[in-house]
Order: structure tokens, then C-alpha cells, then sequence
């Protein structure tokens, strides 16, 4: 299952929100995800918007069916509980994981959360935050800037912040985001410049953040109906 690392100097990196297996016109197909992803060929990717066992998604492990279907590892961090299944974040990756933390956020109305992931590739370490954040602007400011960017912070490693954040880049709570970290959207070559709606998208809600141990050589967003939003993807130099 996992990569041979002694010689990797880069990897693609994917974050997606798959709405739970619903594509864009509102259907129940995690196999479109699957292909896309497939198709993309990442190293390791962080989800949003996972099922765990849901009966209104077919009651799947949808992090691990993903899994399985591109040979990766997976996590995954649910940030509700019901009572049949949860639903959360996930990441999946060719390499092995050698710890995970899951992260509960202070959330007024839906609960949100962060999955946090170290991964060793070679003789170096990679953290990655993946998360999902809230839909009022006061909620994301105190969800990054208490809570996320403390820990991001605290790593003195290769480090990706990742996920649907729901607020676009002018937006004031991402400023500490932009002052500390790289937005690897800067190094987009695609004609795809948002990534929400999938099927018309008028605003880019999805990130990849990197700190300083880590280059982007190239970004590129995915244009596909296989969920709501669009997978941003980025190759990134170890």
C-alpha cells in the first residue's frame, strides 16, 4: 500500500469537500469521487463533509471505500455523532501515518472540527491540519486564530493547513492565515480560479495552506460535477 519514499522530493496534495458522496446535481455517486480522485493521482488528500455509516448515504465508510479504491491509508475525525454513523473530516495517504488527533472546534450551530495527521516520508515529517469551518464570520475567527493557528504555529516541520473554510481570501479571518502561511493558490496555472459552486463557481472557499519548509511548484483546481465543490490540488516540494 505505501510508497517507496527514499527517493520522493515532491507530492500532490489534494483537499475536497465531497458533500457526502452527492454530486452537483444533488445524486448519490461516490464512485464519481473515487474516479476524480483517481484521476488526479494524489500522494494524500484531506476530505470534508464524510460519512461514517449513514444510512442516508447507503450507510458506507465512505473515507475508507476512498481509500481502498486509490490503495491509501486513511483517518478519519468525526465532528458529529449520530445515532447510526458520524460525519466528519478524513485524510487519506500513500504514506503511513505515525499519529493522529482530532480536533473539536467551538461551533455555534453545526459542530465543526479539525483532523490533524503526521506523516513521516523518508527522513521527514509532514503535519497536516485538514478542516472544516463555520458558516458565521465570528465563529471562523475564533476557530482559527484560538484554536487552529496555535497549533499550526507550534510545528517547526514541513506543515499543510487545509480544507473548506468557508470564507473567501479577502475575508479578515484569514488574514493571520495569509500573514503566517503561504496560499498555494498563488502558483495556480489552471483557468479554474474558484471553487465554489461546482457547477458555476463564483467564490474560492477551499484551501491549501503551506509553511515555510514546503514550496508549491504548481496549483490546480479540478473542474467536475462530482460534488458541490471542486478538488484543489497542489505539488509540493519536501
Amino acid at each position: 500500500m505505501f510508497l517507496e519514499v527514499s527517493a520522493i522530493t515532491e507530492i500532490l496534495y489534494v483537499t475536497y469537500n465531497i458533500r457526502h458522496g452527492l454530486n452537483a446535481a444533488g445524486k448519490q455517486d461516490l464512485k464519481a469521487v473515487a474516479k476524480v480522485l483517481g484521476q488526479i493521482g494524489p500522494d494524500i488528500v484531506g476530505l470534508q463533509e464524510v460519512d461514517h455509516l449513514r444510512p442516508r448515504s447507503g450507510s458506507v465508510d465512505q473515507a475508507a471505500y476512498l481509500a481502498r479504491s486509490l490503495s491509501m491509508d486513511h483517518v478519519f475525525g468525526a465532528a458529529i455523532h449520530y445515532r447510526t454513523g458520524a460525519y466528519g473530516n478524513a485524510i487519506l495517504s500513500k504514506f503511513p501515518f505515525s499519529k493522529t488527533a482530532h480536533h473539536l472546534l467551538p461551533s455555534r450551530g453545526e459542530q465543526r472540527a479539525c483532523l490533524e495527521a503526521e506523516i513521516i516520508i523518508g527522513t521527514k515529517k509532514l503535519s497536516i491540519f485538514n478542516t472544516h469551518l463555520g458558516l458565521m464570520q465570528q465563529e471562523r475567527h475564533l476557530q482559527l486564530q484560538d484554536h487552529i493557528l496555535p497549533m499550526v504555529m507550534g510545528k517547526n516541520n514541513p506543515l499543510i493547513l487545509s480544507g473548506d473554510f468557508n470564507a473567501t481570501e479577502t475575508a479578515s479571518e484569514l488574514e493571520p492565515c495569509n500573514r503566517t502561511l503561504k496560499d498555494t493558490f498563488k502558483q495556480n496555472t489552471g483557468p479554474v480560479i474558484n471553487t465554489y459552486p461546482a457547477h458555476e463557481p463564483q467564490i474560492r472557499i477551499d484551501y491549501v495552506f503551506i509553511n515555510h519548509f514546503l514550496q508549491c511548484s504548481n496549483f490546480f483546481i479540478v473542474d467536475t460535477l462530482a460534488s458541490d465543490h471542486l478538488p484543489v490540488t497542489a505539488r509540493l516540494r519536501l
